[in-house]
C-alpha cells in the first residue's frame, strides 16, 4: 500500500525496560505517517505525557529524509527522548533501506530501476532508465523517487534535462552537462543512468 512500518523498542526511563513504538511512513512522499506507542514501560501519569495521541500527531506529516524535530513534553523529558530515538532509529533503517527490482524487457526495450546517492548521504534518489537493444541508444531517464532539496536539486530532475539523455549512445562515453544550482543531483542522475548502462553492457556476460 506504499507503506512501510518499523517496530523500535526504545529506553526509557527505567534502565531494565524499554518503551515499544510502531512508525509508519509513506514511501511515495517519504514522509511519516504515524507513530503508535504499542507498549509503555516508564511511569503512569509522567511520562505518559510525551505518548499521547496529541503529542505523536506531531511527527505526522514530518519528512523522513530530511531532519525535523518535536519538542520535548515539560515533565516528560525521558519518553520524549525514548520516543524521539525511536523515530531516528527507524528513519535510519528506512534510508538504508535497498530495493532490488529486476530490469523489465518489453519490445526490445530493456527498463532498469536504479538508484544513486544524491545530496543526502543516507538517502538516495531512484530512476528508470530505459535502453533500445536494437540500437544500443538510451530511450529515455524517469526519476521514479527524489529524495533531494526541493526547489533546489529538483531542477535536474525536470523533463528536460532527463531528455538529455535520450538518444544517447550506451557504448560510448557518457556526457551530459551539469545543472547549474544542481550539481549534487546531477551527478545522482548521472550515475543512476551509468549504473544502468553497466548491467545493460554486463547482460548475458
Amino acid at each position: 500500500d506504499g507503506t512501510i512500518t518499523y517496530t523500535v523498542l526504545s529506553k526509557g526511563f527505567y534502565a531494565d525496560s524499554q518503551n515499544e513504538f510502531t512508525i509508519t511512513i509513506d514511501t511515495t512522499t517519504n514522509t511519516i505517517v504515524e507513530v503508535v506507542n504499542t507498549v509503555f514501560s516508564d511511569t503512569v501519569g509522567f511520562g505518559d505525557a510525551a505518548t499521547t495521541t496529541e503529542h505523536l500527531a506531531k511527527y505526522a506529516g514530518l519528512s523522513a529524509i530530511e531532519e525535523s524535530n518535536v519538542d520535548v513534553v515539560s515533565g516528560a523529558t525521558f519518553t520524549s527522548k525514548s520516543l524521539d530515538n525511536a523515530v531516528k532509529f527507524a528513519l535510519g533503517l528506512y534510508g538504508e533501506r535497498e530495493i532490488a527490482i529486476p530490469p523489465v524487457e518489453v519490445d526490445g526495450v530493456i527498463t532498469y530501476t536504479v538508484s544513486a546517492t544524491g545530496f543526502y548521504p543516507d538517502f538516495k534518489n531512484t530512476f528508470e532508465v530505459s535502453i533500445d537493444t536494437a540500437t544500443d541508444t538510451i530511450v529515455s531517464v524517469v526519476n521514479t523517487s527524489f529524495n533531494d532539496t526541493v526547489g533546489i536539486g529538483d531542477a535536474a530532475i525536470s523533463e528536460e534535462h532527463l531528455a538529455a539523455f535520450a538518444g544517447l549512445s550506451v557504448t560510448e562515453d557518457l556526457s551530459v552537462d551539469v545543472v547549474a544550482g544542481a550539481t549534487v543531483t546531477s551527478k545522482s542522475v548521472s550515475s543512476a543512468v551509468a549504473d544502468a548502462i553497466a548491467q545493460y553492457n554486463e547482460r548475458g556476460e
